[in-house]
């Protein structure tokens, strides 16, 4: 609900295809800054401050699934494993 109550679905898709493009570029020159495989985590996570920033105050959860011609796109060896990642606003 909170997403979409400060982003329309074309302006959703359109941020994250944006932030993932950033993202791999700084993943190909610094592969410190950023791991290949923590790409959509870190997008998602964008796109949560994003809606905060926009004044969102409605619950929000973000899961990103890349379509496996585009999982191979961000990393061609991504470890498929059980974990979760929470963002703690109380940092922001």
């Amino acid at each position: 609900d909170g997403v979409y109550d400060v982003m329309s679905n074309d302006e959703v898709g359109e941020f994250v295809w944006q932030k993932v493009k950033e993202l791999r570029q700084l993943a190909a020159l610094d592969r410190d800054a950023v791991k290949a495989d923590c790409v959509l985590a870190e997008v998602g996570d964008e796109l949560l401050k994003e809606c905060l920033n926009l004044g969102s105050t409605d619950n929000m959860s973000v899961l990103i699934v890349a379509l496996p011609t585009l999982l191979s796109t961000i990393a061609s060896n991504i470890a498929a494993d059980d974990t979760t990642r929470t963002l703690n606003f109380a940092d922001l």
